[in-house]
């Protein structure tokens, strides 16, 4: 299979972009129709920090090699992740296959919305990675492929995505406060954010609940669409840089060493399933082409269960941070030195079993 190079990748971009706005003269047909490129946002390499927010248990090598396995139609895989001083060495075992990209440089609102420790504001900056093909595909760090996929799961001969989506949309902001006439959300209490109130745009975008812990189609175009129709919202969701958290989620405001409250709510991924809906672009998928996910759980690395449970999941294995270390316990990892060696036995044993699974091809 040819790669095509980020120069020319930008090329095309370039040209695509000219087809849209019709600067060429005339509409023409999408050049990248048989590019899908993926993006796997992360927090990168450990650093110290072993919060719930920032901890980096070595997944990501793993899965990548799971993607180059199962899905080796897909073309460039970008890291998007904030600047980093130099990028890891195994980077290099993919050839330029996979690229490091600076989300900083192109993240709406600029310096002073990242680094950012929130997901959802990252997922409403994909679209803007340079040389991003039109269709592509999001995957989250700790999800590791464990079957081929066809394209036909993610994308339809007529440009649109396969998904499972909600049959009723939710609203992105259930829970506010009203000050006069302004509504307010409340932002969790960081040293990157003092509980600091923000005023809701007077626009905003629904959600359609979808599934998670999978990886998820998306359409560049798309996305640049809704970002024009809901541009206020763009810029408001991208200045969040810890998640939103409400009174209903008092267990995870109350988490000590959560910096981000692990808040499903102001849910951008959901919010961009309900545009592509609304804008006829989403196809539910069979029986046979649902994705099914399984989550790799804390007795399953406790036993050193973790190949058998690899070998029996249909699509997908997700190895979420409690299955290494338990939210009740991050508290502890920094002042107990039994938790903390506790966790770098089971963190050795999840990186030594995908290593002999996963081996370098």
């Amino acid at each position: 299979m040819r790669y095509t190079t980020p120069t020319q990748r930008f090329e095309i971009h370039q040209l695509f972009n000219a087809h849209q706005h019709g600067t060429t003269g005339k509409q023409s047909e999408d050049p990248e129709r048989g590019v899908i490129d993926m993006v796997i946002p992360w927090s990168g390499e450990a650093k110290g920090d072993l919060s719930g927010t920032n901890r980096d248990d070595g997944i990501i090598r793993y899965q990548l090699r799971s993607v180059v396995k199962y899905a080796p139609w897909i073309n460039i895989i970008y890291i998007f992740a904030d600047p980093v001083e130099r990028p890891p060495e195994w980077l290099s075992e993919f050839q330029g296959r996979v690229i490091l990209v600076n989300r900083c440089e192109r993240f709406i609102g600029g310096d002073q919305n990242c680094p950012t420790q929130n997901t959802f504001a990252v997922y409403a900056n994909l679209h803007t990675i340079q040389g991003l093909s039109e269709r592509y595909i999001v995957c989250d760090d700790d999800v590791i492929f464990t079957s081929f996929m066809h394209i036909e799961r993610f994308f339809t001969d007529e440009n649109k995505i396969v998904m499972a989506l909600g049959s009723k949309s939710r609203p992105i902001y259930p829970e506010t406060s009203t000050v006069g006439e302004i509504k307010y959300v409340t932002e969790l209490e960081t040293e990157l954010s003092k509980a600091a109130k923000y005023a809701l745009p007077t626009k905003l975008p629904s959600m359609s609940v979808a599934y998670m812990h999978a990886p998820w189609p998306c359409l560049k175009s798309v996305v640049y669409q809704m970002q024009r129709d809901y541009q206020e919202w763009f810029e408001f969701i991208s200045s969040h840089r810890i998640r939103f958290c409400f009174n209903s989620d008092t267990r995870a405001v109350i988490q000590v060493g959560n910096k981000n409250g692990a808040c499903y709510k102001e849910n951008s991924y959901f919010a961009i399933m309900w545009y592509h809906k609304v804008k006829g672009r989403v196809r539910p998928p069979t029986q046979k082409l649902k994705m099914r996910t399984i989550s790799a759980s804390f007795n399953v690395i406790s036993e050193e269960r973790l190949r058998e449970t690899i070998n029996s999941a249909p699509n997908f294995l997700n190895i979420n941070d409690p299955a290494l270390l338990p939210m009740k316990d991050l508290p502890l990892i920094a002042t107990d030195v039994r938790t903390y060696e506790s966790y770098l036995k089971r963190k050795a044993y999840v990186n030594r079993t995908l290593s002999e699974m996963f081996p370098p091809t």
